[in-house]
């Protein structure tokens, strides 16, 4: 019996000498990100919190992360209602942990600005000149992206959109506007210029 608690206790002093200095290699590591957190995990907390109080319509894109001492400093962007003819844009500076921001209004209004800086302002521009203002807009920045574009605009054939971009290599922003069967995409340039329009329908 007593050769059976030696053993044991043998076997667990192994053991701690073979866990220990790993835990201490990743508790090293943890205290050596600001706040103890991963920059995963901080990008989280962030779209978490930048979705929390808006509706699941809108669209947050974290635009920047990076450590600043002891803390993470983001800075996230916020579309709501993206996909309507008056889309609005917000931008958040965050800084975590403890968690906190200050948040501006970049697009509050559904006046056209020039030249265009954002997609939400080329979708505004667009809208501007339609009598009906219905419909389903994206609007995107060139060059384009097959993912990005699938992702942000569902409802709007992505391969089309490519193939529209690729053929009007010179515009600047691409916007395309879902009204029933029928889908428009037109080629601005900075200034809301529209180069070329193509109207598909089914």
């Amino acid at each position: 019996m007593q050769n059976k608690v030696l053993l044991w206790a043998l076997l667990f002093l192994v053991l701690a000498l073979i866990v220990l200095p790993y835990a201490g290699l990743l508790q090293a590591n943890a205290s050596k990100t600001p706040s103890g957190i991963s920059l995963d995990l901080a990008n989280k907390f962030v779209e978490d919190d930048a979705r929390t109080n808006y509706d699941r319509d809108s669209l947050t894109h974290i635009t920047s992360l990076v450590e600043s001492g002891e803390q993470w400093k983001a800075t996230a962007e916020i579309e709501l209602n993206p996909h309507t003819a008056c889309p609005k844009l917000l931008r958040r500076y965050y800084t975590l942990m403890p968690m906190s921001f200050i948040e501006e209004k970049i697009v509050s209004t559904c006046e056209a600005r020039k030249p265009i800086g954002h997609r939400v302002e080329a979708i505004i521009a667009y809208a501007q000149t339609q009598e009906s203002k219905e419909g389903y807009y994206c609007a995107f920045q060139t060059p384009l992206s097959y993912n990005a574009v699938r992702e942000y605009c569902p409802e709007i054939s992505a391969a089309e959109t490519i193939t529209f971009s690729q053929s009007n290599p010179s515009a600047k922003w691409i916007v395309a506007l879902k009204q029933g069967a029928t889908t428009r995409f037109i080629a601005m340039d900075d200034y809301t210029n529209v180069s070329i329009a193509l109207i598909h329908a089914p």
